[in-house]
C-alpha cells in the first residue's frame, strides 16, 4: 500500500519542501537566504514573496542609480 501524498498548496511556498525552495529559487533568481528572509518577512504567500522581492530590486536599482 502507498502513502498518500499531501496536495501542494499552490499559493504558498512550503519552505520544508526542498523541491519547492529550489524550484522558488530558480524562479525567483534569489538564494536560499533570501527566500527564507522573505518568507520571513512577508509570510508564505507567493504573490507576497514576489511583490517583495520586486519592490527590493527596484529599491537597489534606484539606490545604485545614485552616485
Amino acid at each position: 500500500m502507498r502513502c498518500a501524498k499531501h496536495p501542494v498548496i499552490r499559493n504558498k511556498i512550503d519552505l520544508t519542501d526542498p523541491n519547492q525552495v529550489r524550484a522558488w529559487k530558480r524562479r525567483l533568481g534569489i538564494s536560499t537566504d533570501d527566500l527564507q528572509r522573505v518568507v520571513e518577512k512577508v509570510g508564505e504567500s507567493i504573490s507576497a514573496v514576489t511583490k517583495e522581492i520586486e519592490l527590493e530590486r527596484a529599491a537597489c536599482k534606484h539606490s545604485s542609480g545614485d552616485g
